[in-house]
């Protein structure tokens, strides 16, 4: 998993990193402003999140996927299904943020997200599992002798230190966040 100390980054060449390359430059940014006027600043790095207000049609696998379940859709798998992610619940995030921002310590970087990884192929699944009437197409296939993507943060040190953990389960995240998004659209 991806601790804080951690020095790789996407390729900046690839226009497809420009998200990524931005929160990296706006950590380095909030660091030199804390540098240069003594304001605190302490750093939330934020991986993935599903909940009420994610986006559905964006590059959000999990969002996109909901949204093909509440459309009756087939829920299709970009690539090849093999990369792990984690999804923390944003009632979760919203306890992690806080937290972070009344007891975290100046310039330090702490890891917001959930440590419990799963294949996308996995994630698909377990959305699948509250549409029935969708099916799940891969539309790659796994390339011989390449190891999966990996984007799941190493929490330990919020854990440690600020005595943060993951309190809802992806199955209970998705859950509420369907029957909240069938809500929104019933009372609209």
């Amino acid at each position: 998993n991806v601790t804080e100390g951690y020095l790789g980054a996407p390729n900046i060449s690839d226009v497809k990193n420009a998200y990524s390359e931005g929160k990296r430059i706006a950590e380095l940014l909030g660091v030199i402003n804390a540098n240069e006027t003594g304001i605190e600043f302490v750093n939330a790095r934020c991986f993935a999140f599903v909940g009420l207000y994610l986006p559905l049609t964006s590059h959000f696998a999990i969002g996109n996927f909901i949204n093909n379940g509440l459309n009756n859709e087939v829920i299709f798998i970009k690539s090849d299904g093999t990369p792990k992610r984690s999804y923390l619940y944003m009632a979760d995030l919203v306890i992690w943020l806080l937290t972070i921002l009344i007891h975290g310590k100046n310039k330090e970087v702490y890891n917001v997200g959930s440590d419990i990884s799963l294949s996308i192929t996995k994630l698909a699944q377990a959305v699948q599992l509250h549409f029935p009437k969708s099916s799940i197409e891969i539309l790659q296939k796994p390339l011989p002798d390449r190891l999966p993507e990996r984007y799941v943060p190493s929490i330990e040190k919020a854990k440690n230190e600020l005595g943060l953990k993951v309190i809802t389960s992806l199955d209970q995240a998705l859950e509420k966040t369907i029957k909240q998004i069938l809500h929104s659209r019933n009372s609209d």
